[in-house]
């Protein structure tokens, strides 16, 4: 039985250089967030548009890439991808209650820092060939298994992740909603009958 997965210890650019075009479906990491965590001499930088140049080509077309980054240097880390040839799509927030605060006390009271309880992550996609849908047809990218994705309430996927302490923060913090379907005569001519909202009988 064939391997699905090979694993490589060794510097991205290498292994990406020896890697042929257009020839990935999906990029998912998390690179260095250029905060100089513990003095890590890796970590003085995010990866810069080189490095992104280098993924642009091995990605086929549609392509989706996903990079988790610092909140402090998420604009750096960004823009590189765009300067890299991808375009930017959306932003994937990852809230969890486990960070800790690095805050210095400099007065009974006050401190320096606030604790950490996201982590953005950028959502971006190589350019499409032709439409979406041809690109889809022929590389099988540049769409999102939303059905496999759904929430239990039927509602569709948010650019939002919680982890099990923040989920319970966030219930305990904000009034209940409660998502219904739109009757047909209620929407748009740009919206579709899947569309969901509040109505006002729903909020509690």
């Amino acid at each position: 039985m064939s391997n699905l997965y090979n694993i490589y210890n060794d510097d991205c650019l290498n292994v990406l250089q020896g890697m042929a075009d257009n020839s990935v479906d999906t990029v998912v990491t998390d690179p260095p967030y250029g905060i100089s965590f513990l003095g890590a001499k890796w970590d003085y930088e995010v990866p810069n548009a080189d490095l992104w140049k280098e993924v642009l080509r091995v990605a086929k077309p549609g392509a989706l890439l996903l990079s988790f980054f610092s909140t402090r240097t998420y604009h750096r880390g960004v823009t590189a991808i765009e300067d890299g040839g991808f375009e930017i799509r959306d932003q994937i927030s990852w809230l969890y209650g486990s960070g800790f605060s690095k805050s210095s006390k400099l007065a009974d009271g006050v401190g320096t820092s606030l604790k950490p309880a996201h982590d953005p992550i950028v959502l971006a996609r190589k350019p499409i060939s032709g439409t979406i849908k041809d690109t889809y047809e022929k590389w099988g990218t540049s769409g999102m298994n939303i059905d496999e994705s759904r929430l239990s309430s039927g509602r569709l996927p948010t650019n939002v992740i919680l982890d099990e302490e923040s989920a319970q923060l966030l219930d305990d913090t904000t009034p209940h909603t409660k998502s219904v379907k739109r009757k047909p005569e209620y929407n748009k001519k740009t919206e579709t009958i899947r569309t969901y909202t509040p109505t006002q009988s729903d909020y509690g």
